[in-house]
């Protein structure tokens, strides 16, 4: 998914290769796109082996503004959602049925000055 963001065009326009797992590196700067898993669904009949499983992620788009959080985050959005095909790079790939965003918020923290647009998806793989 990292390398799916990075390789985006409009995404790397914005943040260039800060894109990173779970959270922003101290020192790092801004705008910046982070990317948790949060949970794992299977797809199971009868004691059968998976039918599928359905990663999900959360997103998040940061920024120094608000606007720019949310500007970040419409990027993400058209990058992800409805994606079918091939997610990774080198040996570490897999084939994807859909990527389907689930939900989205935004907000902003006076106290730090940092802006969040946070998404969720869902990605269907079938073995």
């Amino acid at each position: 998914m990292i390398q799916h963001l990075i390789y985006s065009t409009a995404i790397a326009a914005v943040v260039g290769g800060r894109v990173f797992p779970k959270r922003i590196p101290h020192g790092e700067s801004l705008p910046a796109i982070t990317v948790n898993r949060i949970d794992t669904i299977y797809e199971k009949v009868h004691g059968e082996p998976s039918l599928s499983k359905t990663p999900k992620l959360q997103i998040v788009s940061w920024a120094t503004s608000l606007d720019t959080a949310k500007s970040l985050g419409a990027k993400v959005e058209t990058a992800l959602d409805g994606f079918m095909g091939v997610l990774g790079h080198g040996t570490s790939v897999m084939e994807v049925e859909v990527i389907n965003i689930e939900g989205e918020n935004f907000d902003d923290d006076k106290e730090t000055g940092l802006n969040w647009a946070n998404q969720d998806y869902s990605i269907l793989i079938t073995p």
